[in-house]
């Protein structure tokens, strides 16, 4: 075992960490509404490389490359 996690991500405005519902949300929003990624950055108040890799892992999955 390496003794590597997965990377913890955390809002900017009140340092609190993403959680699954809140990355859940993120995705619905751009798969379905078809919000930017941008925009759902600026919504979790997260950086926007972060929220499409948040986002990216959940629909493509992480695993098996």
């Amino acid at each position: 075992m390496s003794g590597r996690g997965e990377r913890v991500y955390h809002r900017r405005d009140s340092g609190r960490t993403i959680t699954d519902e809140e990355i859940y949300t993120m995705v619905m929003l751009y798969q379905y509404q078809h919000r930017s990624i941008r925009d759902i950055a600026q919504r979790f108040a997260i950086d926007p490389v972060e929220a499409r890799i948040l986002i990216g892992k959940r629909i493509s999955g992480s695993c098996c490359g």
